[in-house]
C-alpha cells in the first residue's frame, strides 16, 4: 500500500511544476525612481517596457537590479499614504500585494 502511495506521488511530482518554477514576487528597483513587483528582475523590465512603450534601455539602468529590495529597504520606503494622507511603510504595501495574489506590475516611483 505505502509503495504504491509514493510511485503515484513520484509520478505527479514528475509533470507537476515545482512552486521555486515560479518564484514568489518582490520588488525590484529597475532604474533611479521606479520599482516593479516582479518575479524576476527581467519580468519587471519587460513590464515597464509595456506599460511605458519604451525600449529596454529607456526603462533600465544598468547597476539597479542586482538584488530584489530588502525587507529593510521597504520598511523605509515613504512613497505609500492610506486614504487618509497617513504615511504607509513599503513592505505593509508589498504583504498586502502578496496576499492579493499580485504577481507583476509596478510597485512604486517617485517623481524628480
Amino acid at each position: 500500500m505505502h509503495r504504491r502511495t509514493f510511485l503515484a506521488t513520484a509520478a505527479t511530482l514528475a509533470v507537476t511544476p515545482f512552486a521555486f518554477a515560479n518564484p514568489r514576487p518582490v520588488v525590484w528597483q529597475i532604474n533611479e525612481s521606479e520599482w516593479y513587483l516582479a518575479p524576476t528582475l527581467e519580468e519587471a523590465i519587460q513590464c515597464s517596457m509595456a506599460m511605458c512603450g519604451q525600449s529596454r534601455e529607456d526603462v533600465y539602468s544598468p547597476g539597479y537590479g542586482s538584488e530584489p529590495v530588502s525587507d529593510e529597504e521597504l520598511e523605509r520606503m515613504p512613497y505609500f499614504y492610506d486614504d487618509y494622507g497617513n504615511p504607509r511603510s513599503g513592505l505593509e504595501v508589498y504583504r498586502e500585494l502578496l496576499a492579493e495574489g499580485k504577481t507583476v506590475q509596478p510597485f512604486t516611483a517617485c517623481g524628480d
